[in-house]
């Protein structure tokens, strides 16, 4: 089976093996986003923003587009790096010019103030008690 077999490929990402785009020329160089977003980030986009063009700014780059489209309803940061076939850091980077165009909304994890460990290993017991 090939890659463009997988039930699992929605379409080939920039960046795969045929593309000739280097990943820093996407992010015209720059090889780490302001804040980095956890893997686990979701990201979301806007309302208004179709992959295209809405007359809010310069039109999208296919990669842009790209992750526009898939977050729709939503994906997290890791996801759109393994669905485009993109480096994590370069993805980070790109959605970051989303969220400043206003084209995606970004929602970090909530951080995890002294983690509950009882309270995880609770939900774990009564898991493991219904599988």
């Amino acid at each position: 089976m090939t890659e463009q077999d997988r039930p699992d490929a929605r379409r080939p990402g920039p960046g795969t093996a045929r593309s000739p785009v280097r990943p820093y020329t996407l992010t015209r160089g720059r090889t780490a986003s302001r804040e980095a977003l956890p893997p686990e980030t979701v990201v979301v986009a806007a309302d208004d923003a179709p992959g295209t063009d809405t007359g809010r700014g310069p039109s999208l780059t296919p990669e842009g587009s790209a992750i526009v489209d898939l977050c729709r309803p939503w994906c997290s940061v890791a996801e759109l790096s393994a669905l485009l076939h993109l480096p994590l850091g370069v993805v980070r980077v790109l959605i970051e010019d989303l969220d400043d165009a206003g084209r995606v909304h970004v929602h970090p994890p909530s951080p995890a103030h002294g983690e509950d460990t009882d309270q995880l290993e609770r939900a774990l017991r009564e898991l493991r008690k219904r599988i």
